[in-house]
């Protein structure tokens, strides 16, 4: 027999008894049988365990059939060898898989499980599958992982070790679902989900994607884990230690513990905010919304704009992540609330020489980025998505602030692994500052046009080319061509 790649082949030998005007009818007799797969194709392997989103590889399976037509022996072994396999919905990619196994009309027994991940990622695992009238019973099987890495885009990114246990779970929509109970020491890592940013709390919460396992994971990280977030008008950069209990049930995420701060800093403006303390409990209470007890200090320019000494703003926020509390201090005894904010947004764009006016970097940072973010979201809408990013800027530095004409750029993902993307001088915008006063004038942007093709995972082909000019009118635009090779490498 021949079908997804797999060549087959059996054979059974049996009595028969056959006779004129007798119904024919097999004896309760010795019977005999051989079924030999020697060079099986895995690919066949996520038909058989939906948690799968891809296998390759090779695997030899051995059967034989014994006993009696009423009582049929089955015994056997089989034997997967450089195996790759991908879990569904998931990017993490196991190679080398070798796996050894035997079985009989009861179980089936995994001996012995390898696979790497990358160069250092470890996993080992055993266990058994029980069996009743053919039919799978229930399963459990011992899983080691080291140094195994795991993300998810946009949620987080972390390097582990772990011991779990897989078994049967419970039945969601007609199918028992595998659940997997254990530990987790994270060794490094960083979350980028923003959990006190409550409309993507929501969001995650009502994503409707079908559940393919459910767990149970005690993790702990005793440094090395950072929370990073990045925004237009705060970001944060934060070391954590961690204790945490998570639980994925049939209908909800479950998190228990606590995550205190090591030493980090958050960013809100242009001002830097030092922490000194900072614990998140989660007690489920109201979903993902941690209880908050943070403090953190800020040095900010003096009220007085002939003073040199700064001002130290400190802040505290407790509460829920979704509804903080925050109160605001100084060092300057004269200074409420509403100066203290002054000093954090107002007073911190003061120009740097002490004279009237601001300084507009900050504001200019914070002004490029909402256009920007406003630009892509609505001309992306009325194009139909056709162009996907737009960006303006001026030639050198910011909107409010940066030399230069206005450059204009647009992009679009033509297919997954093509992506195109456009910039334009836009003529007669040039700003105050005059580019021929500066040094480094001598070459400047006209148009360019670069093209990225994704060759696959980890290989990247850009080219592209570009029309610049110099400050002098009587020389002509130059033309640049060139090709780029990027490698992403994961560990």
């Amino acid at each position: 027999m021949a079908g997804q790649n797999v060549q087959s082949t059996g054979s059974i030998r049996l009595p028969v008894q056959l006779a004129l005007g007798v119904p024919p009818s097999i004896p309760e007799q010795p019977i005999q049988g051989q079924v030999d797969i020697p060079a099986g194709d895995l690919q066949v392997l996520p038909l058989l365990v939906p948690q799968l989103q891809s296998a390759h590889g090779r695997f030899k399976l051995n059967a034989k059939l014994s006993g009696t037509p009423r009582a049929i022996q089955l015994s056997g072994t089989g034997q997967i060898r450089d195996g790759v396999v991908r879990p569904i919905q998931r990017s993490e990619v196991f190679s080398g898989v070798n796996a050894d196994l035997h079985f009989d009309e009861k179980r089936i027994t995994l001996d012995t499980l390898y696979a790497t991940q990358g160069r250092t990622g470890r996993v080992t695992a055993d266990g058994k599958v029980q069996l009743q009238h053919g039919k799978l019973d229930n399963y459990r099987f011992n899983v080691s992982l080291r140094d195994v890495a795991a993300a998810e885009e946009g949620l987080y990114a972390v390097l582990f070790d772990g011991d779990f246990v897989v078994s049967d779970g419970p039945r969601i929509g007609g199918e028992v679902l595998p659940e997997v109970a254990g530990q987790a020491i994270l060794k490094r890592g960083v979350v980028e989900f923003d959990f006190a940013n409550q409309s993507e709390v929501e969001k995650r919460a009502a994503t409707t994607e079908p559940l393919y396992w459910t767990y149970r994971l005690q993790v702990e990280a005793t440094n090395n884990l950072r929370w990073h977030t990045e925004g237009a008008v705060a970001s944060a950069d934060i070391e954590f230690d961690a204790d945490l209990d998570l639980q994925q049930t049939a209908d909800s995420l479950l998190i228990y513990g606590e995550m205190k701060a090591l030493r980090g800093t958050y960013w809100y403006l242009s001002n830097r905010f030092k922490i000194d303390n900072a614990t998140l409990t989660f007690d489920n209470q109201q979903g993902v919304d941690p209880l908050l007890d943070v403090a953190a200090e800020a040095q900010v320019p003096s009220s007085d704009p002939k003073s040199t000494s700064p001002e130290t703003i400190t802040a505290r926020i407790t509460g829920r992540s979704s509804q903080p509390s925050i109160s605001l201090t100084s060092s300057d005894p004269a200074a409420d609330q509403k100066s203290i904010l002054g000093a954090l947004t107002v007073r911190g764009f003061r120009a740097a020489d002490g004279a009237q006016g601001i300084s507009t970097d900050p504001l200019d940072n914070y002004f490029t980025q909402k256009l920007n973010a406003q630009l892509s979201a609505g001309l992306s809408d009325f194009f139909a998505g056709a162009i996907t990013d737009w960006e303006l800027q001026r030639e050198r530095g910011g909107l409010l602030t940066g030399d230069g004409a206005l450059v204009v750029g647009m992009g679009s993902q033509v297919t997954d692994k093509l992506a195109v993307r456009y910039q334009q001088r836009v003529p007669g915008t040039g700003a105050t500052t005059t580019i021929a006063n500066r040094q480094d004038s001598s070459d400047l942007l006209e148009q360019n046009v670069e093209a990225e093709f994704r060759v696959n995972r980890f290989i990247y082909l850009t080219s592209g080319v570009s029309r610049r000019r110099v400050s002098t009118n009587a020389q002509a635009p130059t033309t640049d061509y060139n090709v780029n090779l990027k490698a992403r490498w994961e560990y």
